[in-house]
């Protein structure tokens, strides 16, 4: 059972409106509802010392900014479909009794069901997610009728309950990997064997590759580094600035004391901005799919690279990668930023000096099929639609 597709940017609605509502506010303005709630005891803590009037006015400017913030981050909810980048042309979907398989003109995959998170039909769509993050969005128009489209989704969600309820019986996929070498593996690509954890995963996606990024994560030390200076500097400031330490209500007293009343309320809702980070920093890994951790064998070549663990196979052409890099820990391959396709350990390599000619080897032949891509005529003409009888297809000549 397969299908023909091809997405175009407002299919991204299709992926924002299959996660339940609640879902879909708390992805939005969650964290910044968060910090609205956690800045309540600094300026609790303001008016305590004395100083009421100035926590209501500093209250008033700070809620104002953070309403303006939640309606900038809705609007950018609703423009976001015009920003992700999605895959060029067409893509066939394919169902097995063994597997979910994509094949585009630039990569293909395959995965088991037990890989599958979930599958989704909307109005127009259906939405096969991969994880709680990432998704294939099939409009319901690329299939011969409704009908079809509804054998689809029942087979699909048939397939996720059967590798749910009885995973003992999962295929291993290195067993249906050999009509799936690409044509570039003729070449002698390199080859490398590794495995990854969620942690390693989380923490590129989320924060990014590089020392700087690196130095983001969240840890213990840097907690109560952040609680002890929010304590101490923020409850000095505010003994400080009492009404009572000053002994005097002039002019310079008061602008001092709303100046060291906006500083106190600074520090104290540092660690409170950390733990919100963190906080979503560990909800991103939950959400990290379990095949990232599985030993993996990966090839590379001049036109791109493979890679095949026990529930996945895949592989890709370096144009549809959008960057490529490393630090210290890991060398990154991203497909849609910031979302990962392959993550090397530093000690897939015998020695540094490997690594770094690899890195730069395959930046090269990244760098090297951009530049080829670009010189290209892409102008692409679609075939007129033909009326097939299916609602979700436009009539033809529209």
């Amino acid at each position: 059972m397969q299908v023909k597709f091809q997405n175009k940017q407002e299919d991204i609605h299709a992926l924002m409106h299959s996660y339940p509502l609640g879902h879909r506010i708390w992805l939005g303005i969650g964290p910044t509802a968060l910090f609205a709630l956690a800045m309540l005891p600094s300026l609790l803590l303001i008016g305590l010392v004395g100083l009421w009037e100035i926590a209501a006015w500093i209250g008033a400017v700070s809620y104002g900014f953070i309403f303006l913030l939640i309606l900038l981050i809705i609007r950018k909810i609703f423009t976001m479909s015009y920003e992700v980048r999605i895959p060029p042309g067409y893509q066939h979907a394919r169902l097995t009794d063994d597997y979910f398989e994509v094949i585009s003109g630039n990569g293909r995959s395959r995965r088991t069901w037990n890989r599958i998170d979930r599958m989704v039909a909307s109005e127009d769509h259906l939405v096969m997610f991969i994880s709680n993050l990432r998704a294939y969005i099939i409009p319901k128009a690329a299939f011969a009728s409704s009908e079809a489209a509804q054998q689809f989704y029942e087979f699909a969600q048939n397939r996720i309950s059967h590798a749910a309820d009885h995973p003992g019986e999962l295929p291993n996929m290195l067993e249906h990997s050999a009509d799936f070498t690409p044509d570039w593996a003729s070449e002698r690509p390199q080859i490398l064997k590794f495995a990854c954890t969620q942690a390693q995963w989380a923490r590129v996606e989320f924060y990014g590759v590089g020392e700087e990024f690196r130095k983001k994560l969240p840890s213990w030390k840097s907690a109560i580094s952040q609680l002890l200076t929010a304590v101490v500097v923020g409850g000095m400031l505010l003994f400080s600035l009492s009404p009572d330490s000053l002994g005097d209500d002039s002019g310079t007293g008061s602008i001092i004391t709303w100046i060291g009343a906006a500083i106190a309320v600074f520090f104290i809702t540092i660690p409170i901005n950390s733990g919100i980070n963190w906080y979503r920093y560990f909800q991103w890994r939950k959400q990290v799919p379990g095949y990232v951790t599985e030993a993996t064998t990966a090839l590379f070549g001049s036109q791109g690279m493979s890679f095949q663990s026990k529930s996945i196979v895949s592989w890709g052409k370096w144009i549809q990668m959008d960057a490529i890099s490393g630090d210290d820990e890991l060398l990154a391959v991203i497909d849609y930023t910031p979302f990962v396709h392959c993550l090397i350990p530093r000690t897939a390599f015998s020695d540094p000096g490997e690594e770094k000619e690899f890195l730069h080897i395959i930046q090269d032949f990244h760098a090297t099929a951009k530049e080829e891509a670009e010189e290209e005529d892409s102008d692409i003409i679609l075939a007129e639609a033909v009326e097939t009888g299916n609602p979700f297809q436009p009539p033809r000549g529209e």
